[in-house]
């Protein structure tokens, strides 16, 4: 999907003006080297792309914006059982700016990366609204279901509470229907308030 290529297409360009808004949900034009090289060594590689002085950002593109989803995560896990550290930490220390926030994003798995920008969300107002309507209104009901877990294991409350606690109105109502089932339930199922006209008001 759009958002998807948009990212990974800004991770190659690497120092690039990358955008402030990324909600990847599916693989789109990813090229994925064949074969493609041991998890151990992509590891190692990351490794190195961390030592010594300045951090080379073409190594961890080379690395990571060449890797699926299920790849990402299980470099994830074999750095941290191999180095001790968790591989996002280890970004988050390396890189800054727009950079760090894209690769990050990029590295989480999509339900904590819907995580992360929800909560990021709700502690902004305005365009914020967008991100959390387009992951309520997006995503399956599993795939909710899996934000709203992955939202708790990482900050230790719900996602409703914070949803319901930096929201207000029509939009709290329908926000929180939706991420308790998902956007088409609402829809056909709810009959005491407009949810189409609610979410182009926010989305417009």
């Amino acid at each position: 999907m759009r958002a998807e290529s948009e990212c990974h297409r800004e991770l190659k360009e690497g120092r690039k003006e990358r955008s402030a808004l990324l909600i990847p949900e599916t693989m789109s034009t990813l090229r994925i080297p064949q074969p493609v090289p041991p998890v151990a060594d992509d590891c190692e590689q990351l490794r190195k792309a961390f030592a010594g002085w300045g951090t080379n950002e073409d190594l961890i593109i080379s690395i990571l914006g060449h890797r699926n989803a299920a790849q990402r995560k299980l470099i994830r896990e074999t750095y941290f059982e191999t180095y001790g550290e968790d591989l996002l930490k280890a970004l988050d220390k390396e890189l800054s700016n727009d950079f760090e926030r894209l690769v990050l994003l990029w590295t989480l798995d999509p339900a904590e990366r819907d995580a992360f920008l929800a909560n990021e969300a709700t502690k902004r107002w305005t365009s914020s609204n967008q991100v959390l309507m387009e992951i309520a209104c997006t995503r399956s009901s599993d795939q909710l279901l899996f934000a709203r877990k992955a939202y708790h294991a990482r900050y230790k409350k719900s996602l409703e509470e914070d949803v319901a606690h930096h929201t207000t109105g029509e939009f709290r109502k329908v926000l929180l229907l939706v991420l308790d089932h998902n956007y088409e339930y609402v829809v056909k199922h709810c009959t005491y308030i407009n949810v189409k006209r609610v979410v182009l008001i926010w989305i417009s």
